[in-house]
């Protein structure tokens, strides 16, 4: 009868935008980690390749090779750490803000305590853990905290750090205070990655702060609106 079909076109229409739904987020996902390999990852072998035909040409001082070899180890472990960060993006089983709020602990624990820097890792007011987070968006949030945390550690010259993360239903925040030297107008143009994590954040239609610009250390926030699949 008329009923019948109605229903069963209904649930056909629906199945149909179900699929391409999905197929889009497959093509996003490709697209994605095709610009990463490309962007990041091929950059550093690029510049692996062009040192090591240096290294195997050219006869050089020690210190000089040394000097070289160490470049390419740092790249290679670079890579190494951006292949490492794409797979745990895209398993299934990372999902939930829980496994992102505990990637963000682990990496502040390794890379702050390696440089003896004091540091509180405050998760306070989170809605849900188990939220889903669809995979650009835990990727975005992770290397935005990275970034910010990998220049305090090369460039702050501090002593001491809090971390703050919270949540609503809607978003995820993230403030990170620095007793270092601050920073300044011309900090903020140079780069430091600082315009890079900016527009992770705008691509992802969040917030990017930062100050103040003085010599009492840096305040970054961050607010990225929460995507659950």
């Amino acid at each position: 009868n008329a009923l019948s079909v109605l229903l069963i076109g209904t649930a056909g229409y629906f199945i149909y935008n179900f699929r391409i739904n999905q197929l889009m987020k497959l093509e996003r996902m490709r697209q994605r980690i095709s610009a990463d390999l490309h962007d990041d990852i091929g950059a550093s072998l690029t510049t692996i390749n062009v040192l090591s035909k240096m290294v195997s040409s050219h006869d050089m001082e020690k210190s000089v090779l040394n000097k070289y070899l160490g470049q390419i180890s740092d790249q290679a472990g670079h890579v190494t750490e951006s292949l490492r960060d794409i797979v745990w993006s895209i398993q299934p089983q990372n999902d939930k803000l829980q496994n992102l709020l505990d990637r963000m602990k682990k990496f502040a624990g390794q890379i702050l305590e390696s440089k003896n820097i004091n540091y509180n890792f405050n998760i306070s007011g989170i809605h849900s853990k188990e939220q889903v987070l669809d995979i650009e968006t835990r990727q975005n949030v992770y290397l935005i905290f990275k970034e910010i945390l990998n220049n305090i550690v090369k460039h702050a010259q501090a002593t001491e750090t809090s971390i703050i993360l919270s949540s609503t239903p809607k978003s995820l925040q993230i403030e990170i205070r620095d007793n270092g030297i601050g920073l300044d107008d011309a900090t903020i143009t140079k780069g430091n990655g600082l315009n890079n994590m900016k527009q992770r954040a705008e691509k992802l239609k969040g917030k990017f702060k930062i100050g103040p610009f003085d010599s009492k250390g840096t305040i970054i926030y961050c607010e990225i609106p929460i995507n659950i699949t």
